[in-house]
């Protein structure tokens, strides 16, 4: 485990240099799939951080408690991924994310939202935009969810967003506020 992470055949190629260090093609197993890329922090104040990755058919909930303290997603996921931040700390990172990430998750679940009841309350009217409040108990099994997610100061902004459930097709757009959240 490297810092809440479960990895195997890890390799790189490290480099310490003035301003910083740098891990350039990794390569790993990561969570039942393969990560490929690099990391660069810099030694400013306060140390700012670049990480580009490839993904590949991970365990996407397991990754996404471990990286992020987020649990509502699981299944099979690739992604590439070009993210920047600084800070001291897990919480400081979050709140200057920026970069983007592009996603691609099979046969999994949305924890927290059940697409079918939606639909079935008449809670979801074509064209208008409804609140959806988050259930622990409730999820949404799916085939294939696909999204581009831009990073803005710890804003993240979905802006195309695909999910072929077993019961219902949807599309959207959203946003997560890691400031607020």
């Amino acid at each position: 485990k490297v810092r809440d992470w479960q990895m195997n055949r890890l390799s790189t190629d490290f480099m310490l240099h003035r301003g910083g260090m740098s891990w350039n093609n990794i390569e790993a197993d990561l969570y039942q799939g393969r990560l490929n890329g690099a990391l660069n922090i810099r030694t400013t104040e306060p140390p700012q951080l670049e990480v580009t990755q490839q993904l590949e058919h991970i365990d996407m909930l397991a990754w996404l408690g471990d990286s992020f303290d987020y649990q509502r997603l699981s299944g099979a996921g690739t992604a590439l991924i070009n993210l920047r931040a600084q800070g001291y700390n897990r919480s400081e990172w979050q709140r200057s994310l920026n970069g983007e990430l592009k996603l691609m998750v099979d046969n999994g679940h949305l924890q927290g939202l059940d697409m079918r009841t939606l639909g079935q309350n008449g809670q979801a009217v074509n064209g208008q935009q409804t609140p959806v409040l988050f259930d622990a108990a409730a999820h949404t099994p799916f085939r294939r969810l696909t999204s581009d997610i831009t990073f803005t100061d710890g804003v993240a902004q979905t802006r195309f967003l695909d999910l072929q459930a077993t019961t219902v097709n949807a599309s959207g757009n959203g946003k997560v506020d890691f400031q607020k959240n």
